[in-house]
């Protein structure tokens, strides 16, 4: 997907030399603050070629252990096989002197690199395990955070978002508790990244915008990159250039920062994107030459190859088939030194659309063959899965280059040519057609989507009005009658003033649980269960004959809308007060259960209550009734024996 935006965007580049690495030259912002980033590479690769002498020289285990850290530490300016090369020598070493804690580091590192490769299982199989070692060591906080922010991204790719926004909103509660303000950054963005990926932008949004409050301290700046890059895409696809604009050179600062090189090579890209977007191309050009020349530096052969394809195309289409022919041969002969198969199919789909371009139809036909023949080996070697990417482009190819030679036996007929020209005409007309559709579509959806915000906004404010009407709106009456009978009687009443405090006091602590639930962006199950541990302690003093428990049995703590949880406390301190007023109990047990369903019982011992016989019309079990059915709750009530009453709540 990144290829064909590049392709797409260097299709309107017009600049006409390729600059090298030494002497590049990337305007910050337009023409103010040049930053050179030939000699900033440079000084990055020379620090990781020291930390490879370091390792050499080491005498020492432990020494060579320290050094090889280092420099797993910049693995993000690193290419994958350097990568796994260290981490599996780390873990070698860790292993051999019994160095629990470095045998855990390195795993994490080896994570980076399964991930690099695509390997997701491996990715969650290693950090859980690795994560289950760090506890029971208690062993580095931090380590365990970064497993669990690797987790829960590879967890995100497999498409299970919901498992990863649970296990994201954890991690954060989690840094914030041990005050780690670089995993709290992290912990942010993986929220917010998660949410793009399900389309909620504006949940994105706000997160990211959280990190940014601590881009002001230098210390935290560079982690604030991710971030920053991740706004960067959501404003572009809301057509917010300007947004854009700000961010990317602000992630472009954070990338120096950081001194991140394959970030940077992305930011370039993308700040490139950007800068043809408002018709800057001539200062667009030099930042996708530099992303070449730092994949050159880095020396990863198939992300040469991928930029040396994308320069490839803009020779093109810029009129210089013969460079990018030349371009294409030097890929060509990369993908065949290292055996990379995919790749030298894009190498000679470069090398076939320039000899195209350059009316050499001959060695165009020859290059064609040649991809087929290279397709038709992966056919009869490679897995089921490349056979399922590269069999519809095979037919394509075997079918253009019928095309392609019927072409070379009529080349000097004009009728071709206009033919050509016709045909080219209506693809751009119905390209065209097809992306008003589009944006006409797109449009629609947004007036849905507003009313549909619009819509769920004023159900919110239905439901907060009725819940401080049915709560605070009864206390509040009472106050004032009390306030009425102090006008009455003495000031010294005891029972007038102590009526008046026991009102304000209900008044706030239902504000406060109203507060509580309202003010949160979500509630886990865990959270409510210790919500009501705390209403209980609070109520189990004015009821001394009464033993109260609550127990726990959470498999899995779903995450509950802060008005669903609201909700829920409101039925379990309803039915919890009637127990303790009505059933003349001696034991009450509140249990919470979570593994496939969510089930929640209330079961005391007292007289038992039928709610067919009794008068179940009451403003309590009416009110107990409706928030279930607002939150889609299933209430049933029964009896328990020899006596007693059974409330379950139960809800998916």
């Amino acid at each position: 997907m990144k290829l064909i935006l590049t392709f797409i965007i260097l299709a309107w580049l017009p600049f006409n030399s390729r600059a090298q690495t030494g002497d590049i030259n990337i305007l910050k912002k337009h023409d103010t603050t040049a930053f050179n980033v030939g000699q900033w590479t440079e000084a990055i690769l020379g620090k990781i070629n020291l930390l490879k002498k370091n390792i050499a020289a080491a005498n020492t285990s432990k020494e060579k252990l320290r050094f090889i850290f280092l420099l797993c530490d910049k693995n993000e300016s690193l290419n994958n096989d350097t990568l796994y090369a260290y981490a599996t020598a780390a873990q070698r070493i860790a292993l051999k002197t019994h160095d629990q804690a470095a045998a855990i580091r390195a795993n994490y590192y080896l994570t980076v690199c399964y991930a690099n490769k695509g390997d997701l299982d491996r990715v969650i199989s290693i950090s859980d395990s690795s994560m289950q070692l760090l506890t029971s060591i208690d062993g580095d906080k931090s380590l365990y955070e970064n497993f669990g922010i690797r987790k829960a991204n590879a967890i995100a790719k497999t498409g299970r978002y919901k498992e990863a926004l649970a296990l994201g909103y954890q991690l954060l509660r989690e840094c914030e508790k041990s005050n780690d303000t670089v995993m709290i950054i992290k912990s942010e963005n993986l929220i917010g990244w998660v949410n793009t990926k399900i389309g909620q932008f504006q949940p994105a949004l706000n997160w990211f915008y959280k990190t940014l409050k601590y881009a002001a301290d230098p210390k935290y700046f560079a982690a604030c990159r991710k971030p920053m890059a991740n706004m960067t895409g959501v404003y572009i696809d809301r057509n917010q250039m300007d947004s854009a604009y700000y961010f990317i050179n602000k992630a472009l600062d954070a990338d120096r920062a950081d001194q991140s090189l394959t970030n940077l090579v992305d930011v370039l890209n993308v700040k490139g994107y950007l800068l043809v977007q408002t018709h800057q191309n001539k200062a667009a050009a030099p930042l996708f030459n530099a992303a070449y020349a730092i994949r050159r530096q880095l020396g990863d052969p198939s992300l040469i190859i991928s930029e040396i394809v994308t320069l490839c195309q803009y020779d093109m289409v810029s009129g210089q088939p013969k460079k990018g022919i030349a371009l294409a041969k030097e890929a060509v002969g990369i993908a065949n030194k290292y055996n990379l198969k995919v790749d030298l199919v894009n190498a000679y789909l470069s090398l076939a659309s320039n000899y195209k371009a350059d009316n050499d139809y001959v060695d165009y036909s020859n290059t064609l063959e040649q991809i087929i023949s290279i397709k038709d080996a992966v056919y009869r070697n490679d897995a089921a899965k490349s056979l399922a990417e590269l069999e519809a482009k095979y037919e394509v190819q075997k079918k253009e280059n019928t095309i392609i030679r019927q072409k070379l036996d009529i080349i000097n007929r004009d009728k071709f040519l206009y033919a050509a020209l016709a045909l080219s005409a209506l693809l751009l007309f119905l390209v065209f057609m097809l992306y008003a559709s589009y944006r006409k579509k797109r449009e629609r959806q947004k007036q849905q989507e507003t009313i549909a915000v619009m819509q769920a906004e004023e159900n919110a404010r239905k439901r907060i009005a009725s819940d401080l009407h049915d709560n605070i709106g009864a206390y509040a009456a009472a106050i004032s009658a009390n306030v009425d009978e102090l006008y009455n009687e003495p000031v010294t009443n005891p029972q007038t003033l102590a009526n008046l405090k026991g009102n304000v006091f209900e008044i706030m602590t239902s504000l406060r649980d109203t507060i509580w639930a309202l003010s949160k962006e979500s509630v886990t199950l865990t959270s409510l269960s210790d919500r009501v541990k705390i209403y209980v302690q609070k109520i189990q003093p004015s009821y001394k004959n009464v033993r109260i428990m609550v127990e726990e049995n959470i498999k899995e703590d779903p995450v509950l809308s802060p008005l669903n949880a609201l909700h829920l406390f409101r039925i379990l301190q309803e039915s919890l007060n009637n127990s303790l007023r009505h059933s003349k109990c001696g034991q009450l047990l509140i249990t919470f259960k979570s593994d496939q369903e969510c089930i929640i019982v209330i079961e005391d011992d007292g007289k038992g209550f039928d709610p067919d016989k009794s008068d179940s019309t009451g403003n309590g079990m009416f009110n107990m009734r409706y928030r279930a059915q607002e939150a889609g709750i299933s209430m049933v009530f029964s009896q328990v024996s020899p006596q007693g009453t059974r409330l379950t709540l139960s809800f998916n």
